[in-house]
């Protein structure tokens, strides 16, 4: 039983990422995970676009990390 829930949690581990980093595709993630996952390929793919960063969240977090610093007064 342990090792079916330890090939389980690694099956779906492009899904759970997904779901932790917020991801705007997580649903789409999901279903490639579940239905393609097998191959191999499917599960790779998934967990690529899992750890791909979102262009809108890394353009917002430039934005705020290269904002020009406040002169202390």
């Amino acid at each position: 039983m342990t090792t079916l829930s330890i090939l389980l949690a690694l099956y779906f581990l492009p899904a759970f990422i997904a779901s932790l980093r917020r991801k705007n595709q997580a649903g789409a993630i999901v279903a490639l995970n579940l239905f393609l996952g097998w191959t191999l390929i499917g599960w790779v793919v998934a967990l690529v676009m899992a750890l791909w960063n979102d262009p809108q969240k890394s353009a917002a977090a430039q934005e705020r990390g290269s904002a020009p610093a406040q002169p202390e007064g």
